[in-house]
């Protein structure tokens, strides 16, 4: 856990948060999003991290295997533009992932 100095508040970090679960019946043309906010305005990068894991309820970073990383670039330090979003595209045999500012 380390403290966050702009929400002023401890975090604790290499959390997962499960976009599809195993077993889960996903439809073809079905998208899920996930929202996910930068520390601070100062910073222009976020990276997000998917992971892949055989158990139901995984919780950190260690219960999977990483696949892959994403990133997205802010256009201004501005506060009212904090959150990004990951958007999985489920088809026949592909996923497609998009990670983008929210504002756009």
């Amino acid at each position: 856990r380390v403290y966050d100095k702009y929400r002023k508040k401890w975090i604790v970090l290499h959390c997962l948060k499960v976009i599809a679960r195993k077993n889960e019946e996903i439809y073809v043309g079905q998208i899920k999003r996930s929202r996910c906010p930068r520390s601070s305005p100062n910073r222009m990068h976020v990276l997000s991290y998917i992971y892949y894991s055989n158990r139901k309820n995984p919780t950190v970073a260690k219960d999977g295997y990483q696949l892959g990383t994403i990133a997205t670039h802010f256009e201004t330090q501005s506060e009212s533009d904090m959150h990004c979003v990951l958007e999985f595209h489920f088809d026949d045999t592909l996923i497609k992932t998009v990670f983008y500012a929210q504002s756009r």
